[in-house]
């Protein structure tokens, strides 16, 4: 049996009201319909710098179906290291919010991100770069322990420099040989040494015989981006010289 043209004009009006019906039906907080679902980070927006035990809203906003509820993840360049929350309501309206406390524990380090995951998995989203720095209230300390002045040291052989700190600076230190107290003229022995572990840190140095015998060395050690206390310097100038076979 053939259909009018007419009576498929009625049906495809009468679907058109339908849809469009239901869709001013939908309650006010539903995602619009035929929209790709999104997620975009509005705080951190990047650029920040969070002490380790101050208080954050880490917001977002949304668009499409992105179901109830989302989990949040804190990388480290790049990497996973902390799930902050997971089954968190997804928001209301286009928009989300979460409360977060930088635990006092987490490293100091210049390139944290923030990624929004759906409880699906179906929708992901990765903010932009921001710095957990360490509290006002917790700076740490270091204080070299040897060479800290009077000791001759000979060329040619390895000794240990050693140190000891207080708080935790999550990063590296430098450790620099330092002539007639001139730091420009500094001579760099390890750009990148880990600062120890327990309070306590030590690197062992083998000294080139490039370096000039002298009685007024002194080293200095430390990191000035942890803050600018962590640096410390040899109480008295101790001595180079060239071992006599």
């Amino acid at each position: 049996m053939r259909v009018s043209w007419l009576a498929l004009l009625v049906l495809v009006l009468f679907q058109t009201v339908a849809l469009a019906a239901a869709g001013s039906n939908l309650p006010s907080d539903h995602p619009p319909l035929n929209v790709t679902p999104s997620i975009t980070l509005t705080s951190p927006i990047g650029g920040e710098s969070w002490e380790r035990g101050s208080n954050h809203s880490i917001k977002w906003t949304y668009k499409g179906n992105i179901g109830t509820s989302v989990t949040l993840t804190l990388l480290k360049s790049m990497t996973p290291v902390a799930t902050l929350v997971t089954s968190l309501p997804s928001g209301s309206n286009g928009v989300g919010s979460f409360s977060w406390t930088i635990d006092k524990n987490t490293a100091a380090w210049p390139d944290y991100r923030i990624q929004i995951q759906s409880d699906g998995g179906t929708v992901k989203t990765v903010g932009n770069t921001f710095a957990i720095v360490v509290g006002a209230n917790e700076l740490p300390t270091i204080q070299l322990t040897s060479p800290n002045g009077g000791e001759v040291w000979d060329k040619g052989l390895t000794y240990k420099i050693t140190w000891k700190y207080t708080g935790t600076p999550g990063l590296p230190i430098k450790i620099m040989l330092v002539p007639q107290g001139d730091l420009a003229s500094a001579v760099m022995i390890a750009d990148n040494a880990p600062v120890g572990s327990g309070g306590y840190g030590s690197y062992s140095w083998k000294i080139p015989y490039s370096i000039s015998r002298g009685a007024d060395y002194t080293i200095w050690i430390g990191n000035g981006a942890v803050n600018k206390q962590f640096i410390d310097i040899s109480e008295k100038p101790f001595t180079i010289t060239e071992l006599v076979k």
